[in-house]
């Protein structure tokens, strides 16, 4: 029953979005132009910061499990809620100050 109802969330996520990029207006300098008009001026930017953010949640996660998985680190806790409640920013510290050092 999990498996289909994750199954569905997908596919209905997916549709969404495919309605959206069809019903969607693409506009260049205040004027309407086709959609792929528009992807191809600024198709770039947003390909990049898809990949910013997958390298920066990837990073993310790599130092939650690094601190969640350390042993013998005595302020264990206290990393784990600082890399949850800063994001990329307290993953990057805790990076150049527990990881780097170990």
């Amino acid at each position: 029953m999990k498996n289909r109802l994750i199954t569905f969330g997908i596919f209905a996520t997916t549709f969404l979005l495919m309605i959206n990029t069809v019903l969607a207006r693409c506009a260049v300098d205040g004027r309407e132009v086709p959609c792929d008009e528009f992807w191809a001026s600024f198709g770039g930017i947003f390909a990049l910061m898809i990949l910013i953010f997958v390298l920066v949640f990837g990073f993310y996660i790599w130092m939650l499990v690094d601190c969640i998985k350390r042993e013998n680190f005595k302020d264990k806790t206290l990393w784990i809620l600082i890399i949850l409640l800063a994001n990329w920013i307290g993953a990057i510290v805790y990076y150049f100050v527990v990881k780097r050092k170990g």
